[in-house]
């Protein structure tokens, strides 16, 4: 048997993946419905409340399309994590760009913008169990060919999908292999608007893609090395009792903002009447539809009754906060911009703690380096020196400008009632610098030489002085 013949015999297909699939599924319906009546054989909760058993991915794609919550925490590490983009070198000092490697990342981020392309593969990656980067090259070949590389390799175009976009063909099952367990070729539909169409229509087209040419990117991995869990999935009930509440509130006020009327007939006509209901009709239909604010009736009248409508506001707040619990976000830094600016230094400190953990975890060994190197072997960089690169990330705790100034006036607050009040006769100067505002002894000593010296010379009188005095 020839080598290529036993490589395909390691690849499972579509079907066989499929098939897989479905027993997958219905093991985790049983194994749901077992759960359900160990819990509470009474009840199911799930059916009450109207919460799906199972969450497809284009469950999660509409819900991420449809709801700004839903977007949002799927957003929010991706979008923090990489509120600054790394440095990529091969050199000690990330500021230097004296390699030809750091020349070459620097001119193809400049050129194809590849940070970007990564954030956005980070997010989408997110919506379902996995995300796909697409690296078009101008090596001439079809899709579905793997990439030789090549000396004169180039980046023609970048693109990124989510799962909903994306089916795992085949997949390595030769333990031999290092690939072992991972996809082999793709199914990728690409879905652009047609040519010329201005409606919202479009033109879709599959296409088998090698994995030579892809980046699979999988967040919040447990037991698989390609799927991860969804980050809309340990929050899904929750936004859909959102869902619940939002709507169910617009629905009040539509129905509630405007009063009904109780059409009830007079005393004086007695009980056995009979209504003109179209007359009626046509009178309710000219007072709510036109301008005109009065019904003329006869032997019945009209009562306003009152409107139902209920604040929404504290349930609103309830579902908000268990969600960016859920997902272990500081609450005021969850909700938006302006109020994460509110949030206490603990909680930024420790939502920095999280982003850096992420960034060193996950991003730099498995979004930033599988990228980066693939481009290295394939030809599109040149070899960094020594064979090692490093990936660096700026500091998020960096003070800014505003904070430097508040740090530098309550530095001279505290130093000027250290002075007026006196209180060096207690603590001495180089011991207060340095035990209680933390500085070195050097500094310490210096700012000590300085105010000294300052001193001296306003007390030593100048020529002028002197000369005024004679």
């Amino acid at each position: 048997m020839s080598k290529d013949k036993s490589h395909q015999n390691h690849k499972m297909t579509f079907n066989q993946i499929r098939e897989m699939s479905q027993m997958v599924n219905n093991a985790v319906m049983s194994r749901l419905a077992l759960q359900g009546k160990l819990l509470d054989p009474r009840r199911d909760i799930d059916a009450e409340c109207g919460y799906p058993k199972i969450i497809r991915v284009e469950d999660y794609h509409y819900l991420y399309n449809r709801e700004g919550i839903a977007e949002r925490v799927v957003h929010i590490l991706p979008e923090e994590s990489w509120c600054m983009d790394p440095t990529v070198h091969d050199t000690e000092q990330a500021t230097e760009n004296d390699s030809v490697f750091n020349e070459a990342v620097e001119t193809l981020d400049e050129n194809k913008n590849i940070f970007s392309y990564l954030e956005r593969a980070d997010k989408l990656s997110g919506v379902g169990r996995f995300g796909l980067i697409l690296i078009g090259l101008n090596d001439g070949k079809p899709l579905d060919q793997p990439v030789e590389p090549g000396a004169s390799m180039e980046i023609t175009f970048i693109r990124v999908f989510e799962e909903v976009q994306v089916q795992i063909s085949t997949m390595e099952t030769d333990p031999t292999n290092p690939r072992f367990g991972q996809p082999t070729m793709y199914k990728v539909r690409f879905a652009d608007i047609k040519p010329g169409n201005t409606t919202a229509q479009t033109d879709a087209i599959d296409r088998s893609v090698h994995w030579s040419r892809c980046i699979h990117l999988a967040d919040n991995r447990k037991t698989s090395e390609i799927c991860g869990d969804p980050r809309l999935q340990i929050v899904y009930n929750r936004v859909y009792d959102l869902r619940k509440v939002v709507s169910g509130s617009g629905e009040m006020f539509w129905k509630g903002a405007f009063p009904g009327i109780s059409l009830e007939t007079t005393p004086d006509v007695g009980s056995d009447v009979e209504f003109d209901k179209d007359s009626l009709d046509k009178e309710m239909f000219e007072y709510q539809n036109g301008l005109r604010r009065y019904l003329a009736l006869a032997g019945v009248q009209a009562k306003s009754l009152a409107p139902q409508v209920a604040d929404p506001t504290s349930h609103v707040m309830v579902q908000l906060k268990l969600i960016a619990t859920s997902i272990g976000v500081p609450f005021r830094i969850f909700i938006g911009t302006e109020e994460a600016k509110l949030a206490g230094d603990q909680d930024q400190k420790s939502w920095n703690k999280r982003l850096k953990r992420r960034q060193d975890k996950y991003l730099t060994p498995m979004v930033l380096r599988p990228f980066f190197d693939r481009l290295i072997a394939i030809g599109v960089l040149p070899e960094p020196n020594g064979g090692r690169y490093t990936i660096t990330w700026p500091d998020l705790n960096t003070q800014t400008d505003k904070d430097k100034a508040e740090v530098a006036n309550i530095w001279t607050k505290a130093l000027k009632e250290y002075i007026t009040g006196d209180v060096d006769v207690m603590i001495p100067p180089k011991q207060y610098l340095t035990l209680i505002m933390g500085l070195s002894e050097t500094l310490a000593d210096e700012l000590i030489a300085a105010a000294m010296a300052e001193i001296e010379t306003e007390e030593d009188p100048t020529e002028e002085e002197l000369e005024e005095t004679e």
